[in-house]
């Protein structure tokens, strides 16, 4: 189902979850939203991995990503409520 690239992408970026879910926190203030952020990430690197050859081009990446959901998040949902 996925390519040996998407594994190998999504392999590089799983020691980055603690510092990705630190970063995640830090945005949204929350430990549920900040989960989701990061999954959102990592689902996006088995949809659409990123072709970077360094794990820091990853990060970056990863985190540009979650800023980008994070912001999507709010727009939908501006008083934060869920609904």
């Amino acid at each position: 189902m996925y390519s040996i690239g998407m594994a190998t992408t999504v392999e590089r970026a799983l020691p980055m979850y603690p510092s990705l879910l630190a970063r995640a926190r830090e945005i949204t203030r929350s430990r549920e939203q900040a989960e989701d952020l990061v999954q959102g990430a990592y689902l996006a690197c088995l949809v659409k991995p990123p072709q970077f050859r360094s794990n820091t081009k990853l990060r970056n990446w990863m985190r540009i990503v979650m800023a980008n959901l994070n912001a999507d998040t709010r727009r939908r949902d501006p008083e934060g409520l869920g609904l």
